[in-house]
């Protein structure tokens, strides 16, 4: 008996950025967003198994409610058809399903099994105008002289002590608080730490926090930084 062959599947991969409203959205709010534009869109989609299929959809690296970002990825598994080997037809087709505030920038075809990890994340905090940027540095450097900074985590099984020191890789003041923070096994800092860690709240800033880039490793041999498609200015 000849039975069907399995057929082949690939991954759409896309850049987006989250500004506005959409930033309240959590992790899991936003990828029932994305797979239910996904599913508005018509694609050949692969979906899971078991009494609930859904979208096969990865949104590697979860965004904080309360955040805008750019460049954070999706990553959604589709069976290989000749009408959705175009990456721009594919990011315009995503677009149309999606609310304002979601924008796609970037998109590409990898292998399905390639998988994005974040290595190192860039957060932009603008200070309101009353805040004192020289004691500001002055905590900064502090900070960054520390060769550790234990601190006790809530975590499902009790406290737990963790060292923030090695996920701060710099902090820069200048017009705005630039944090750059690894991300080390799957772990970094949160953004609630670095804001205590500035002695600072969610008051003292003008705008929105914003996870200005997110720098990516991959196993697909592309380079990163090369795109079949990119949204025009």
């Amino acid at each position: 008996m000849n039975l069907p062959a399995t057929p082949c599947v690939i991954s759409a991969v896309f850049r987006f950025d989250v500004q506005g409203l959409p930033r309240y959205l959590s992790h899991a709010e936003l990828m029932r967003v994305f797979q239910r534009a996904a599913v508005r869109a018509g694609w050949p989609l692969q979906f899971s198994e078991g009494f609930n299929p859904r979208p096969r959809l990865s949104l590697p690296f979860p965004k904080p409610v309360g955040i805008e970002t750019a460049g954070d990825l999706c990553q959604i598994r589709l069976k290989k058809d000749p009408g959705v080997d175009d990456p721009g037809y594919l990011a315009v087709a995503l677009q149309r399903q999606l609310p304002s505030g979601l924008r796609i920038t970037q998109a590409w075809i990898s292998a399905a099994k390639d998988c994005y990890h974040p290595v190192l994340a860039e957060y932009w905090l603008a200070v309101g105008p009353g805040l004192d940027l020289d004691q500001l540095r002055v905590r900064v450097q502090g900070i960054l002289q520390r060769p550790s900074i234990p601190l006790a985590r809530q975590a499902p099984k009790g406290r737990t002590e963790v060292d923030l020191r090695p996920f701060i890789d710099g902090i820069d003041v200048d017009d705005r608080i630039c944090v750059r923070c690894r991300i080390i096994n799957g772990a970094t800092i949160r953004i609630g730490e670095v804001l205590e860690l500035l002695g600072l709240t969610v008051v003292d800033l003008d705008r929105p926090i914003l996870r200005k880039t997110v720098q990516w490793t991959t196993s697909a041999t592309q380079q990163m930084d090369r795109y079949p498609w990119q949204e025009s200015c």
